[in-house]
């Protein structure tokens, strides 16, 4: 029986009163970009003690070769009421998954056989960035045990376990990482656009004084099932824009989790892999460059965009834009992402279009609107894209030149081509230039 007392006594590490980090993905290496906030979040160190404690006597009970623990706690997220995620793995163990209870916690218990957890390494290692048509993509289940297992602290089994979890590279996993939000990104984004395509989301937003809510008991006027006043902005009628409120309501939240989804995109670029949406604020805290508008992204993510005045979806889909285009090109690259200039939109002439949102392969990166069309470009030139954010030409210039030395795809941009790339993407209207739109 595992009890509160002997799991912490168990959790000392042979007399250490640590556990054994197997890589410096994920928690470990949390804050490693330079100029990040505060490294480290808080971590309970209690929970911690308690997890490796009930990881050792549950090995120890059931003679395996080795027992990890994984999820928030070890990753420096988790608080005094996070659930406990335990890995045992064994050659002979059969998977299996079971739940036990610890006081006020939960104890979720995943047995691993280790032949699965090697063709889990070699999936992820064949795993293709090409974008090419036959490639092999890493499904998101391989991916989200891979990142657990590496970000996990190992609590017995050490020797056992490591040489399998050092066979994936940082480099990979974090690549697969940021490409798996910059997808679900994109794909919030496509179902967004098809309710914006309908009309103007605002004129479905009824006024506070509708008089009409849905479910009994409920004050006149609130929820956001009320219905709309017969004279909404596209002149339909009362019924119409009745039949369209559930919309307005859905396209908010696909835009709420395309922001999430761009957030944890910049956590992943900075080495930050933990899994779980609920923490990205957490690690944004703790993983995201200084200059990273936190308070703005934390105000548009809780913000009604549909509301009079105040914020506005576009400007979800602007920020989120700016978030997956940077991780999409210094994250891809590995280049800390305290060197992006500029996270909100200047006062410049030169502007990304808007509904452009990037999809980064292992040689490219394209530029997609959904909808409408896409643009595929080398990755010196997307980097040029991005840089405009409301910029004059020499403030990109001088940004883009000033990136050369970061990674070898950068190395070509010299002030004449940056200059040039400029001139074809305000051609192909992927940069708006204000000057000659004025």
């Amino acid at each position: 029986m595992v009890t509160p007392r002997a799991a912490a006594s168990a959790g000392q590490d042979e007399g250490s009163g640590e556990s054994r980090a197997v890589t410096p993905i994920g928690a470990a290496s949390a804050g490693q970009d330079e100029g990040s906030r505060a490294g480290r979040g808080p971590v309970d160190s209690d929970g911690l003690l308690t997890a490796r404690g009930v990881a050792r006597q549950l090995a120890a009970a059931q003679g395996t070769g080795a027992a990890l623990v994984a999820g928030g706690l070890a990753a420096g997220l988790g608080n005094a009421a996070s659930d406990i995620d335990i890995y045992l793995v064994g050659e002979h163990l059969p998977r299996a998954r079971r739940q036990l209870a610890l006081g006020h916690r939960t104890v979720d218990v995943h047995q691993l056989p280790r032949g699965e957890l090697d063709a889990l390494a070699r999936r992820v290692l064949d795993a293709d960035l090409t974008g090419a048509p036959d490639s092999t993509p890493v499904t998101d289940a391989d991916l989200i045990l891979a990142t657990r297992l590496c970000c996990a602290q190992v609590a017995a089994g050490h020797g056992y376990i490591a040489p399998l979890l050092e066979t994936l590279p940082e480099g990979k996993l974090r690549r697969l990482t940021i490409d798996r939000w910059l997808a679900a990104a994109f794909t919030a984004l496509q179902d967004l656009a098809g309710f914006t395509a309908l009309g103007d989301l605002r004129a479905q937003r009824p006024p506070p004084d509708s008089g009409t809510s849905k479910g009994a008991g409920s004050p006149a006027g609130s929820g956001p099932h009320r219905r709309a006043d017969a004279a909404i902005a596209s002149g339909g009628s009362t019924d119409a824009a009745f039949d369209r409120e559930p919309d307005a309501s859905a396209a908010v939240l696909c835009a709420r989790s395309a922001l999430l989804a761009s957030g944890k995109a910049v956590a992943a670029a900075c080495g930050d892999l933990h899994d779980g949406g609920k923490w990205v604020f957490r690690q944004l805290e703790r993983s995201a460059p200084d200059r990273f508008p936190l308070a703005e992204f934390a105000d548009l993510i809780r913000c009604d965009p549909l509301g009079a005045g105040g914020r506005s979806i576009a400007d979800l889909a602007a920020l989120a834009q700016t978030c997956l285009i940077t991780a999409a090109t210094l994250g891809w690259q590995s280049v800390p992402l305290s060197g992006w200039p500029a996270w909100t939109v200047g006062d410049g002439p030169l502007r990304r279009a808007p509904g452009f949102y990037p999809r980064a392969y292992e040689q490219t990166l394209v530029a997609a609107a959904p909808m409408r069309r896409s643009v595929r470009m080398r990755p010196d030139v997307a980097l040029v894209w991005g840089l405009c954010a409301g910029s004059a030409q020499d403030e990109v210039v001088w940004a883009a030149t000033g990136l050369r030395a970061s990674a070898p795809a950068y190395a070509g941009l010299t002030e004449r081509r940056c200059r040039a790339v400029i001139a074809r993407l305000t051609a192909s209207g992927l940069v708006l230039d204000g000057q000659s739109v004025a």
